[in-house]
């Protein structure tokens, strides 16, 4: 049965948390290219990570360097330089914000000499109503978020990331203090691929500070998470696995048979910050 939906994924950040993935398309054969990049309209130093696809989940991914990195609105060209001392992360030369309503191409040449390039549009940013939070255990005044995106349009595409931190809150300091939680409205879907998903339940205590932030996202980009969340194996949030049909936006520009993973998205933020109380 199709119903639109707000599709909640969670990813609970404890000490350190990594994302493990394996690679292989469905025919076994490794894409050339990964790619995770987002510009938003935040004045800031953007980043670019590139690195090459792991073939099993317990290897240490191999970064990309001295690749030459560029993102362009059609009239201005934006320069990346690799962090000397984070290979295969690259930030741009200067801040600057991405502006709602222009399309942006990033475009890169590799060491290897191939060519790829990737198209996406920003969204307007919407205003939204902020979470609710419920009181679970008033013994311990233990909270629990109840609703997100309580002006839920289908239309807009959206994601919402939620960091919660209580390492203030006395007699925390010491334990599990922190988590963070991605919730996403991305249209119609089909309920009965996802409920085999196992979400994190969070609690968190009185005095925790909130900051949630809507990402307006492209269609584009809706579609390939819409990919990502009905067809990759989740466990309590973690990415065991990456579907092979997962469709990227990058292509290579010498020759589209070669593939790509990840995404270069164009995503305008709303920022609301808050405190459990």
């Amino acid at each position: 049965m199709k119903n639109t939906f707000l599709i909640i994924a969670s990813i609970v950040v404890f000490a350190s948390c990594e994302r493990e993935a394996e690679w292989p398309d469905d025919q076994g054969i490794l894409p050339e290219i990964v790619v995770e990049a987002m510009l938003t309209n935040e004045v800031k130093q953007h980043e670019v990570i590139l690195s090459f696809p792991m073939s099993s989940a317990n290897e240490t991914p191999v970064m990309i360097s001295d690749a030459d990195v560029r993102v362009s609105d059609g009239n201005t060209v934006f320069h990346f330089s690799e962090d000397t001392l984070n290979r295969g992360h690259y930030y741009s030369d200067s801040a600057f914000a991405g502006t709602p309503g222009q399309t942006y191409r990033l475009l890169l040449r590799s060491v290897q000499g191939q060519m790829w390039y990737g198209y996406d549009y920003m969204p307007p940013a919407e205003i939204f109503t902020p979470l609710s939070i419920a009181l679970t255990n008033t013994h311990d005044s233990l909270y629990k978020i109840s609703y997100v995106c309580q002006n839920y349009d289908p239309s807009k595409f959206a994601m919402y990331e939620i960091s919660l931190d209580w390492s203030a809150v006395p007699g925390y300091d010491s334990s599990i203090n922190k988590a963070k939680l991605y919730y996403y409205t991305l249209g119609t879907l089909d309920m009965g691929e996802i409920l085999q998903t196992d979400f994190e339940s969070v609690t968190f205590p009185k005095g925790t500070l909130i900051k949630e932030r809507r990402y307006s996202i492209s269609p584009l980009y809706a579609a390939w998470l819409r990919e990502i969340l009905i067809e990759t194996q989740w466990n309590n949030g973690i990415v065991v696995s990456q579907p092979g049909n997962a469709t990227s936006n990058m292509v290579n520009e010498l020759d589209t048979n070669h593939r790509a993973l990840g995404f270069f998205s164009a995503c305008s933020v709303v920022e609301w910050n808050g405190t459990a109380q």
